[in-house]
Parts: structure tokens; sequence; C-alpha cells
């Protein structure tokens, strides 16, 4: 899978300015697409990572063409104890899945309670301590 951080064009964004760089960043979307497009294969899908924070926004839900989106843990490890944030979350993860999106991760998952609340809005992935801790190798 090919993760496109975009917070990451937070510097070209302060360099360059927020319209710079939103067309920096749907310029290679549209080539990552087209490439990508003509591989044909499943080894190969786009992400989004920290939806909900920082430059994410709609138009690059719908322009990006991605296949998985992570929910930014700034706003899952609210879900427990604040009702917008759990609104928020159900809200994204709503939308995600009328636009075609179903892998949905959320982050910060670090509760039992965390991880109720987190598949009460329809998520099927999490990650966080939860989860497991950060290990050193990769199992396969």
């Amino acid at each position: 899978m090919i993760i496109l951080n975009i917070d990451g064009f937070n510097n070209i964004n302060n360099f360059c300015g927020h319209e710079a760089g939103d067309g920096i960043l749907m310029q290679l979307s549209s080539f990552l697409r087209s490439e990508l497009a003509e591989l044909k294969h499943e080894l190969f899908r786009l992400g989004g990572d920290d939806f909900g924070s920082g430059y994410s926004n709609l138009r690059h839900l719908l322009e990006l063409k991605i296949h998985t989106l992570k929910i930014d843990g700034s706003l899952v490890k609210k879900i427990v104890n604040d009702s917008h944030a759990k609104q928020a979350v159900l809200a994204i993860t709503t939308l995600a899945h009328k636009i075609g999106i179903n892998s949905i991760v959320a982050e910060f998952v670090c509760s039992q309670d965390t991880q109720e609340r987190v598949a009460e809005t329809g998520i099927a992935y999490s990650q966080g301590f939860f989860i497991g801790q950060p290990e050193d190798t990769i199992h396969t």
C-alpha cells in the first residue's frame, strides 16, 4: 500500500502557499492513479493517513480515490468521553463508506472502552497500544 500523509505537505504549503501545495498534491495523486491503473493489481492501493487533522479535507477523499483511510488519533482517543469527537468519527466513517472506502483504521486505540466505541462506529481495523505494543521486528 502507498500511504500519502497529507500533513507532510505542510512544509510545501508553508513555503509556497496552500493553493500551490494542494496543486502539487493533486498532480501527484493524478500521476499515481494513472500509473497504478495501468498495473491493474490489487497489490497497489492508496491510503490516507491522519484524516481529521492538519491539512486533510473532504476534497482529498474524493479526488485521491484512496482505498484505506486512517482516522487521526487526536479524534479517536477522545471518543469515550467526548460526544462531539464520537460524532465526528462516526461522520467520517459514514462518509467513507458511502464513497466506497471500506477499509478504515482507527489510530490511538489504547483501551477496551475506546475499542468498543470504535467498533460501534463501524470501523473494522484499529491500531494502538490496546491492540499491541510497537515491536522492533516485523512478524509475517
